[in-house]
């Protein structure tokens, strides 16, 4: 059975759209009411894992800033983790918009990743 969910995970990974990156950006989150600071935890060129003060249910859409690079983008909350620490909740959110510059020199381009490839 852990050999099955190994494999599922492997197999996910290869599966996705992009490549995660490891990577602390500052965001503001703009849904009904006030806006919500946080901070991301793993990014990717279609979403990220957030860290942020407010808690939003899966399929809740916001508005996404990047404090670094000011981009904004709309998203949609997928995945809820719970509360990493007091007063700090888990997310999973995807672009709903394709925004390949959102994470600035954080994410590299797919020109960058192929510089002297041949």
């Amino acid at each position: 059975m852990c050999y099955i969910a190994i494999v599922g995970r492997q197999l996910l990974s290869e599966l996705r759209r992009s490549p995660r990156i490891v990577c602390r950006v500052p965001l503001v989150l703009i849904s009904e009411g006030a806006p919500v600071v946080g901070f991301t935890a793993v990014i990717n060129r279609h979403g990220a894992m957030i860290v942020a003060a407010q808690q939003y249910k899966q399929g809740v859409h916001v508005e996404m800033q990047n404090q670094t690079t000011k981009e904004s983008t709309p998203c949609r909350v997928i995945w809820c983790g719970g509360e990493e620490r007091p007063g700090l909740f888990k997310m999973g959110l995807e672009m709903l918009e394709s925004h390949p510059n959102f994470w600035g020199e954080d994410y590299p381009s797919d020109d960058s990743t192929n510089v002297g490839a041949q």
